[in-house]
């Protein structure tokens, strides 16, 4: 199923978020503490996250404040499935890459869970981290509004330097690492606010683009409107978030 065009236009202009957990997460938790916070705003999730506890999103979809994402073209969405199952080892795993990837298409970052960022990690996806502490609601607000700086302005970028890293056959994994976090090693003076006051994680700058490069099927995604699912994604933990765990 594919997205209007008018509604893919409001939602990249609209979208704060991805929620991206895994499908084992407690979600009523996580999805409340979103509510609260954003009950204006609009919020992405996907459809594997909605259907595997419906019950917690009832009420809360269609805007209120969360979409179910969708692709925009059926090329796209082919894209998607063959980037998620590629990088997958389990269902849970292929929901949250899904997750990663209708973030990159509608240029906005990862609401991680613990268990999501700790699944990333295993992966060896992250390539920096920020560590700081994050001390009342409106400092929250204001670093899940910076994250969505630092996708949105690195995306161009990110894809095009993936694309002919790629597209010059002499690409190594290290490279496209490297790439990704001197990018994050510059941006993360964004998060000045908290880095370094505390030894949580908050944000995470992840790369998948060295995982598609082993695997032999990186090229799949350098033509067309695939290749921005080459682009860096950037998460902001959730669990870092001040009332998270109390409310």
């Amino acid at each position: 199923m594919l997205v209007d065009f008018e509604l893919f236009i409001f939602l990249v202009r609209n979208l704060r978020g991805m929620y991206a957990p895994m499908i084992r997460d407690g979600h009523e938790r996580y999805v409340s503490w979103i509510v609260k916070r954003y009950k204006y705003r609009d919020i992405g999730v996907a459809d594997c996250i909605v259907k595997s506890r419906s019950e917690v999103f009832k009420g809360r979809l269609e805007g209120k404040p969360f979409h179910v994402l969708r692709p925009l073209t059926r090329s796209l969405a082919e894209a998607i499935e063959i980037f998620s199952s590629s990088l997958a080892e389990n269902t849970g795993e292929r929901c949250l890459l899904k997750s990663m990837a209708l973030s990159l298409v509608y240029a906005i970052p990862l609401y991680l869970t613990k268990n999501s960022l700790d699944t990333l990690q295993k992966k060896g996806m992250i390539v920096h981290v920020v560590k700081g502490f994050v001390k009342d609601l409106n400092q929250a607000k204001l670093h899940m509004r910076i994250a969505g700086y630092s996708v949105l302005d690195y995306l161009v970028n990110s894809v095009r330097a993936a694309t002919e890293c790629i597209r010059s056959k002499e690409c190594k994994p290290d490279n496209i690492v490297s790439l990704r976090r001197e990018f994050a090693e510059r941006d993360e003076k964004r998060y000045w606010r908290i880095m370094n006051k505390g030894d949580n994680i908050v944000i995470a700058y992840i790369d998948h683009v060295h995982k598609l490069l082993r695997m032999g099927i990186a090229e799949n995604f350098v033509s067309s409107e695939a290749r921005v699912l080459l682009g860096m994604p950037i998460g902001i933990l959730l669990d870092s978030m001040p009332g998270i765990h109390t409310d």
